[in-house]
């Protein structure tokens, strides 16, 4: 067993969710699912009476080391992006409105990235608002994009 291995099996539950093995590889569900359809990440074992999937102990170490090596169970090299650091301290009582257009940049500039060049953050905004009136703390951030991309086309179209 090589080190990376030892080291990752300490931390290692005899079974695992879905979820929790995405969050383990920090990665989505919808992301870790899509890896696993091409075959980078192991596919989960399924409980005989409730057909839940679960990821073993042995599988969990796998994935993990598919994440460390970057190197799939497939034989394919992976890329994965880190996460960008949240570095930046709030500013004492930010006012409701800048709070929001701040909220709502990081939006605006993934939106200009896939062709919206003139999407404002008062547009990304509404869009949110009116694809979300829940709100958005349980979506993902790949569905809100997606979902407010198609939202605003849709607005240039007509």
């Amino acid at each position: 067993m090589s080190s990376i291995q030892t080291a990752l099996s300490s931390r290692l539950k005899s079974v695992v969710s879905v979820s929790e093995m995405a969050r383990m590889v920090q990665l989505s569900r919808a992301r870790f699912y899509e890896l696993v359809g091409k075959g980078v990440f192991l596919p989960p074992v399924y409980t005989v009476t409730g057909r839940r999937p679960l990821y073993t102990r042995d599988m969990q170490q796998t994935n993990l080391v598919v994440r460390h090596e970057q190197m799939g169970v497939n034989g394919e090299y992976v890329v994965f992006y880190e996460q960008r650091s949240q570095d930046i301290a709030p500013a004492k009582n930010p006012s409701r409105k800048a709070q929001t257009n701040k909220t709502f940049d990081g939006l605006v500039q993934q939106l200009q990235g896939l062709g919206l060049i003139a999407v404002t953050s008062a547009q990304a905004e509404e869009a949110v608002h009116t694809c979300f009136p829940g709100g958005t703390a349980s979506v993902d951030e790949p569905v809100i994009l997606r979902t407010v991309f198609r939202h605003l086309r849709r607005q240039n179209d007509d």
